[in-house]
């Protein structure tokens, strides 16, 4: 959390699950929210994604645009890699280049 405290950005990358962003995802946006009693410099954020189609990471942005307007952050990038079911997937992919 120090890490956290000291940021002024920070990236959120999760994989969809079940139409939203992990659990540890939430846990760690859980975690950053029992911190706004305390001034943070983190002012923008990111979230590249993993999914099987755009379709099914709506809600997933949905949530992250939420947390975005609560803690006053700037959105500074939705980056979607659809069609990525393991790892191996992952190389030549034009999404991996832009995050």
């Amino acid at each position: 959390m120090d890490a956290i405290q000291k940021a002024y950005a920070i990236v959120l990358a999760s994989p969809v699950y079940f139409y939203s962003v992990s659990a540890q995802l939430k846990l760690a946006l859980g975690r950053t929210t029992a911190l706004t009693v305390v001034e943070m410099p983190v002012k923008q954020s990111a979230l590249p994604m993993t999914c099987m189609d755009r379709a099914s990471a709506e809600p997933a942005i949905a949530v992250y645009k939420a947390t975005l307007s609560f803690k006053k952050w700037e959105d500074f990038g939705v980056i979607i890699a659809p069609g990525l079911s393991d790892m191996i997937c992952i190389d030549g992919f034009e999404e991996l280049e832009q995050v």
